[in-house]
């Protein structure tokens, strides 16, 4: 295993070890550890494990957790305590892809050679971003070190896109995604308006369903990103569905969603 085949898995899955941030802090535990960092403010909050920021946002409206996005402290490369390193990640993929700074010439090669793509972004004085479309993953680079103390072509960070905002895909998918995420949105950060047009929007019953008949009917499908959107965002709808028939298989997709992330794990 090469040094950044970690990053390459991060950028190619948009996950580290098949978690992201809209699992919540009780699966993100159940891989990284429970012994973690833990920084507030108001609703966000969001977990250190060494290298890995994990963000979520308290539902003020609604049970559970919604994601907002991880981090990959790709400066802390070369001086970040092995302890702090979880041991999934280091039984996966030992120490040294963290004992020196990762540079954007060895990335590339192997996510060249894997055949996923970066696509140039926005760019200023001193970074230039890199998108993954499919799992919509960024890539910070250095292009510019007159204020910093690495080497051009540094990663700076790696992160991943925030919440529902989903990859390219069909425009069935995409629909079924954007609809459900504005009403939960709503439901959870505009209570009021959420209220004031309740009879004009969508039931949970109806945006469930929409999205829960965009997945795949096998279970072998692949997991893609837009595949556990359309599950995360049902989820959030799930304590007003009134169908238990309903609710009774989106349980089952997020338990499919949940098995499939845990079987990346080395143990």
């Amino acid at each position: 295993m090469s040094r950044v085949d970690i990053f390459a898995d991060i950028v190619e899955t948009g996950t580290v070890l098949g978690i992201d941030a809209n699992l919540g802090p009780d699966v993100a535990a159940d891989v990284f550890g429970a012994n973690t960092g833990e920084n507030r403010f108001s609703e966000n909050f969001w977990h250190v494990y060494g290298f890995l920021e994990i963000f979520w946002l308290k539902r003020p409206g609604a049970p559970g957790y919604q994601g907002h996005h991880f981090t990959v402290q790709a400066d802390r490369f070369g001086r970040l305590d092995a302890r702090f390193i979880s041991k999934a990640v280091r039984s996966r993929y030992g120490l040294s892809p963290f004992k020196r700074p990762l540079h954007f010439d060895d990335l590339k090669p192997e996510l060249d050679r894997r055949g996923v793509s970066l696509v140039p972004t926005t760019r200023d004085d001193d970074y230039q971003t890199y998108l993954q479309p499919e799992s919509g993953v960024t890539v910070m680079v250095l292009i510019d070190n007159g204020y910093y103390e690495y080497e051009l072509g540094h990663i700076s960070k790696i992160f991943s896109p925030i919440g529902y905002e989903h990859a390219e895909t069909r425009q069935r998918q995409a629909n079924a995604i954007e609809k459900a995420a504005e009403v939960a949105n709503l439901q959870d950060w505009q209570p009021q308006r959420y209220e004031e047009l309740r009879e004009e929007l969508p039931s949970a019953d109806e945006l469930v369903r929409e999205c829960l008949d965009a997945l795949p009917t096998s279970r072998s499908a692949a997991l893609t990103r837009t595949n556990k959107l359309l599950i995360d965002v049902s989820l959030a709808h799930r304590h007003n569905i009134s169908d238990p028939g309903l609710r009774a298989e989106l349980d089952g997709f997020v338990e499919w969603r949940r098995r499939r992330a845990r079987l990346m794990l080395p143990f």
